[in-house]
């Protein structure tokens, strides 16, 4: 059995929505690959367009000092 079938039966096993990230994900992989192939590491737009994702409220805002020292701990008075 080849990668090429093994590839092939993990996808047809998926549910349809993970089937198509699987082929979003190969589409990149394929078009990173060509932009090696061609000489350079260039960025590719968009690849993941239409992807379910979100930026937090709060993406901007301070870390608490929990986040850097570890849950329970606390900074020194």
């Amino acid at each position: 059995m080849t990668i090429a079938d093994d590839i092939l039966k993990i996808a047809t096993a998926l549910p349809t929505d993970r089937q198509q990230e699987l082929l979003d994900f190969a589409e990149f992989l394929r078009a990173r690959e060509r932009s090696v192939q061609e000489g350079g590491r260039t960025r590719l737009a968009g690849p993941f367009a239409g992807m379910p994702y979100f930026m937090a409220d709060d993406f901007d805002e301070p870390l608490p000092d929990s986040f850097w020292l570890g849950e329970g701990q606390r900074t020194a008075p």
